[in-house]
């Protein structure tokens, strides 16, 4: 032996196919992309590469995907072909859409075919009728481009005006809802943030209008929402009673009660809450009777009409402190509902000081 290896026919038959194996794969890597005179991709639509421009004669195939864009690798014989951009399923095999007129492709390397429908000279092809329908389109989607982009900035608005009332900056969050009426007059949103801030400010004479057309843009609106209505009408019924006007405040709260159900006790609830500060009693006991009919089983409306009863407390000849009818009822109600709850030790003593019985079930907590 001198030391070298000597391969045997059958062994280096086994070798070759691993020597072809690890050889570089030809061909030609094919990007691209399509877009319609509007700009936008053409979505799962055939690229067709053929030798004369007729779909039926390709020599490979190619679809678009969600973004307009195709690739793949290219293994034909080198020469003159025409990318030809076909819909998937057209009427008439042969129409295409456009084509890339002869390009020369090779064996190996990078393609870069575009299929671009807003170029002068595809636009230039199309009929007088298509070139004004592609124009028309053109301008309708940039208005509504347009319109998206003013909405995400009023909503962005919406967002920071709603922030600053919360946190107590009153004026920028006016100014804020100022912006979003002006930037969109036709929606109702803005004009109830307004009227809302307005109350967070204490210009209830300044809010009432806006408010009222709150209400009016809600209730025109092409998919008409029963909350945004029913709490436009429940601040214009805040509004109504700051300024003094009784009769539309009670108004207001039974048509957001009306429109937004749900929502009833709440809104009544509230209005009665409001009354009270205002040291309403009528309206007050009032508002606690429609909430406590909306949902007899929650206490707090209970509550409310015995404290707005109780304003119209006063003594009898002999110094006994007197109320109205049904005020020590609502509160020993509130008691039976809730013996443990907020206001019950409050409750226990009003009724203790107005001489009215205590109910049996209730039990004080340790004072």
């Amino acid at each position: 032996m001198n030391g070298k290896m000597i391969l045997s026919g059958a062994m280096a038959l086994l070798l070759a196919p691993a020597m072809v194996l690890g050889q570089a794969k030809k061909g030609v890597e094919l990007h691209g992309h399509a877009n319609n005179p509007l700009g936008t991709p053409y979505v799962d639509t055939n690229v067709f590469v053929t030798p004369d421009g007729n779909p039926l004669s390709q020599v490979a195939k190619f679809v678009t995907d969600k973004n307009g864009d195709f690739t793949g690798t290219l293994t034909i014989k080198p020469g003159q072909y025409v990318f030809v951009l076909q819909e998937q399923s057209p009427k008439d095999p042969k129409k295409e859409i456009d084509d890339s007129g002869p390009v020369s492709v090779s064996d190996s390397g990078d393609l870069t075919i575009n299929f671009d429908g807003t170029r002068a000279e595809y636009i230039e092809k199309m009929s007088p009728e298509m070139r004004k329908q592609v124009a028309d389109l053109k301008e309708k989607n940039a208005s509504i481009i347009a319109d998206q982009s003013k909405v995400k900035n009023l909503n962005a608005m919406l967002v920071e005006e709603r922030a600053d009332r919360k946190a107590g900056n009153i004026d920028q969050a006016t100014q804020l809802a100022t912006q979003i009426t002006q930037g969109k007059p036709d929606e109702s949103i803005g004009w109830f943030e307004l009227g809302a801030d307005q109350i967070a400010a204490k210009k209830y004479s300044d809010a009432v209008p806006n408010l009222q057309k709150a209400v009016e843009l809600a209730k025109a609106g092409k998919k008409p929402s029963p909350e945004v209505q029913g709490a436009a009408l429940a601040d214009l019924g805040e509004a109504y009673a700051h300024t003094k006007q009784m009769e539309q405040a009670a108004q207001s709260y039974d048509a957001a009660a009306k429109i937004d159900p749900g929502g009833a006790y709440t809104y009544y609830t509230n209005e009665a809450i409001l009354h009270m500060q205002l040291s309403n009693a009528d309206e007050g006991a009032s508002a606690a009777s429609k909430a406590i009919a909306a949902d007899p089983t929650k206490p707090l409306a209970y509550y409310l009409k015995g404290q707005s009863l109780l304003l119209k407390a006063g003594t009898d000849a002999s110094g006994k402190v007197t109320v109205p009818p049904g005020c020590a009822e609502a509160y020993q109600k509130y008691l039976e509902l809730d013996p443990n709850g907020k206001y019950a030790q409050e409750v226990e003593g009003i009724l203790q000081g107005i001489g009215a019985k205590v109910p049996n079930g209730y039990k004080a907590k340790n004072h």
